[in-house]
């Protein structure tokens, strides 16, 4: 096959892939090492942030590679954290989650401890989740203008509430306000703590990238 000298450019590129049976939003990754031996059709490993690695050939991380906009790079010279927006196969996919709840005796890098004395339904029901919902959805409308689309173009919305019966009104309420008089695709509630177990609320969503 020859030597593949040119494909190491493609070291250290970011991708983004989904895992159909793990989950609905791309799970991030880099490639960290190129085979330019020319003697295999995958010489691409991808290792990803949760540790698992893949070698892949170069037509599937031309799928997988992620594009950066123009208003994503200005934003980011300064803004110092990264925006939880992954572009990757013509789609926009971003993550946000409502401020973390941390009990009084939790320590920090110890994860939560149990809530010391007040029951989960008790904590649950202290959240704003009309506030919380309607925050989310404004910056969820600002992350897909830095990607260059808008709520137009979604085609999947996904929404975790800690608890169902204490949030399904407020947040209820917010989605309608935001969603008013635009044809929005139908939207999925499930209730749980989801990967992030001490917010009230959790918006997964897909957007197909404008034309």
């Amino acid at each position: 096959m020859g030597n593949k000298d040119h494909l190491l450019e493609y070291k250290h590129a970011e991708v983004a892939k989904i895992f159909p049976l793990y989950c609905t939003v791309p799970f991030k990754g880099t490639v960290k090492a190129v085979d330019t031996s020319g003697k295999d059709d995958t010489p691409f490993r991808v290792v990803y942030e949760d540790g698992d690695s893949e070698w892949i050939g170069l037509e599937e991380l031309k799928s997988i590679l992620v594009k950066t906009s123009s208003k994503q790079q200005e934003a980011s010279k300064s803004d110092s954290e990264s925006t939880p927006v992954v572009l990757a196969g013509g789609r926009c996919y971003v993550t946000l989650h409502s401020a973390p709840r941390a009990p009084r005796n939790s320590t920090p890098g110890k994860g939560l401890s149990q809530q010391p004395s007040s029951s989960a339904g008790a904590a649950a029901a202290a959240i704003d989740y009309e506030g919380e919902s309607a925050a989310l959805l404004g910056e969820l409308q600002r992350l897909l203008a830095h990607a260059n689309t808008d709520k137009r173009w979604l085609i999947k919305v996904r929404v975790t509430l800690r608890s169902m019966q204490d949030g399904l009104p407020g947040f209820q309420a917010a989605w309608n306000a935001w969603a008013a008089r635009d044809e929005l695709p139908v939207m999925t509630l499930v209730e749980g703590a989801g990967p992030f177990k001490a917010a009230g609320v959790m918006l997964e969503a897909t957007a197909l990238a404008a034309p």
